[in-house]
């Protein structure tokens, strides 16, 4: 089975697959760096973890709503996009600031939106340029 082929069928697959080793390199490298009790490793993965969720969660409400008018799409864009900033704010306020690093899970976060991005690029490419 040819990459691109793997990519058409299980797309999903292949952004897991990058973001689990996305996750591994970043959570070794923040514990390389000393950060005490592997507090910055464990919030790069949370950055990861939430950028991922609000693609997926994102993507399949849009799912649900293709069929339906434009502007009611948009709407649900918009909603998820609330949603996820909703999240993100519980999350940050919940966590006491001696159990997350800031620096650590705002690198999560920018590393898996480009994950995800460079994913839903491959996989409209992939779409239109071999169908």
């Amino acid at each position: 089975m040819t990459l691109l082929r793997s990519l058409r069928q299980h797309p999903l697959r292949g952004r897991l697959a990058l973001a689990a080793v996305a996750a591994v390199l970043g959570a070794g490298g923040c514990l390389l760096a000393g950060s005490p009790g592997g507090r910055a490793a464990v919030s790069f993965v949370l950055g990861l973890l939430l950028a991922g969720a609000a693609f997926e969660i994102g993507r399949f409400n849009l799912r649900l709503v293709k069929d339906l008018p434009p502007t009611l799409s948009l709407l649900m864009a918009l909603l998820s996009y609330g949603f996820t900033t909703v999240v993100l704010a519980l999350v940050l306020v919940a966590a006491k600031p001696s159990a997350i690093s800031a620096d650590a899970i705002a690198g999560g976060l920018v590393t898996g939106v480009l994950i995800w991005t460079i994913g839903q690029v491959a996989e409209v490419w992939v779409v239109q340029e071999h169908p």
